[in-house]
């Protein structure tokens, strides 16, 4: 998250413009220098990040506030970029049929360069290292 996109419609910048008065608490954000986005996001296949299944009422609280304040889902150029990435892995596992653990490594080290690098992880159950 600390490098994610640095657009104005979204993530650092959209949380710090000044025109957008974003109120929050910061204890109420996921900080990933402490904690492992993927333990409280997931992606559909049309691009939204959501938070996580069988989160507690907190850890759900601060997954969805952590997505409002830097705008994680309004941005159609971000939620295209994650749908392209899950279209990715969707065609990964039709032609693989069943992966074993080396055809995915060898799957994400492929796209290690891609946009929405933590969607492809995500879809195919792996941590990001």
């Amino acid at each position: 998250m600390f490098f994610s996109y640095n657009n104005d419609d979204s993530c650092g910048n959209f949380k710090d413009n000044r025109k957008n008065a974003i109120s929050f608490n910061e204890k109420d954000i996921i900080d990933p220098s402490r904690e492992h986005p993927q333990d409280f996001f997931s992606f559909d296949r049309f691009g939204h990040i959501l938070p996580a299944k069988d989160l507690t009422p907190n850890a759900k609280k601060r997954a969805e506030e952590t997505i409002r304040v830097f705008n994680l889902n309004s941005s159609e150029r971000i939620r295209n970029l994650r749908q392209q990435a899950a279209r990715v892995v969707a065609a990964f596992l039709q032609c693989a049929i069943i992966p074993d653990d080396a055809s995915i490594d060898r799957f994400l080290d492929m796209v290690s360069d891609a946009d929405c690098l933590s969607v492809y992880y995500s879809l195919l159950g792996r941590r990001m290292p």
